[in-house]
C-alpha cells in the first residue's frame, strides 16, 4: 500500500471520527463505516490498521475501537484518544 493510499485512508477515517466525536453519526454508524473501510482495503490476510499517533505503543484495529466503545471506562479512554487524533491529526495507517 503506497503512501498516498495511506493518506486516503487517513483523510477518510479522521473525517469519520470528527463526525463521531460532533454526534453528528453514532456509535454503530461509525463502526459500519470503518468496516467498510477496512474490507476496501484488505488483501488476503493483510489488512489495515492503526496508530492514534506515531510511537503509539498498540496496533489498533477496527474491533478494537469497537470492543472499546462498548465499555463504559474504556469508552472514555477511547473517545479522548479519538480527540487527540483529530486535535493533532496524528492518525498512523498501517497495513499488514
Amino acid at each position: 500500500m503506497n503512501e498516498q493510499v495511506k493518506a486516503m485512508i487517513k483523510e477518510q477515517v479522521t473525517k469519520l471520527f470528527k463526525q463521531f466525536m460532533a454526534k453528528e453519526i453514532e456509535e454503530k454508524e461509525l463502526i459500519m463505516e470503518l468496516h467498510t473501510i477496512a474490507f476496501l482495503y484488505k488483501k488476503g490476510n493483510m489488512g489495515i490498521w492503526f496508530r492514534w499517533h506515531e510511537g503509539h505503543p498498540a496496533a489498533i484495529t477496527v474491533f478494537d475501537i469497537k470492543s472499546s466503545l462498548a465499555h463504559p471506562r474504556n469508552k472514555v479512554y477511547t473517545c479522548e484518544c479519538i480527540e487527540a487524533t483529530i486535535n493533532d491529526n496524528s492518525l498512523v495507517v498501517n497495513f499488514s
